[in-house]
């Protein structure tokens, strides 16, 4: 999965969570797929910045 589609799913599920007629079981799973997208795209971005950061210091020098 890439970066793009996980912040269309937490979209999604966002979306489905507004409308509030959903289980309990089914709000606590949407829940938990996006924590782990969350953690997903902050872990994307984090290794992201790293590699510019990377670039940066090649190219300053």
């Amino acid at each position: 999965m890439d970066i793009e589609k996980a912040i269309l799913r937490l979209n999604e599920i966002s979306s489905e969570m507004s409308k509030g007629d959903i289980s309990l079981q089914q709000s606590l799973d949407l829940y938990k797929e996006s924590a782990e997208l969350i953690e997903f795209c902050n872990k994307t971005i984090k290794e992201s910045k790293l590699i510019i950061e990377e670039y940066r210091n090649v190219f300053e020098m």
